[in-house]
């Protein structure tokens, strides 16, 4: 019933930032099986990230999970927590409403 979307993106380029980007891709998959939160999934992965990474390389990143069925997207990342109810206000008044 939840779809997770993430969006970012890696200093660098070439195999280095390929090699960052797998294994975000690898971190997140395995944490979402037991952190449900958006928020803390990524806090999560920060505090994993900060002891591989060298200091100069860094990921911007949002994270958003879709709940099929009520429409709700809850979204982390770089910007501040949003929560939006999709089925009710982001198409009839455009207004974020928070949980």
């Amino acid at each position: 019933q939840n779809l997770g979307i993430v969006i970012a993106d890696v200093t660098g380029k070439g195999t280095s930032a390929a090699f960052y980007m797998a294994m975000v891709k690898g971190l997140m998959l395995s944490l979402n099986r037991t952190v449900h939160s958006p928020a803390r999934l990524l806090s999560e992965l920060n505090h994993l990230l900060y002891g591989m990474m060298e200091r100069k390389v860094f990921i911007t990143m949002i994270y958003a999970v879709l709940d099929t069925k009520s429409g709700i997207l809850t979204t982390a990342g770089f910007r501040k927590e949003l929560d939006w109810d999709l089925k009710k206000d982001l198409f009839s008044t455009g207004r974020f409403v928070k949980k």
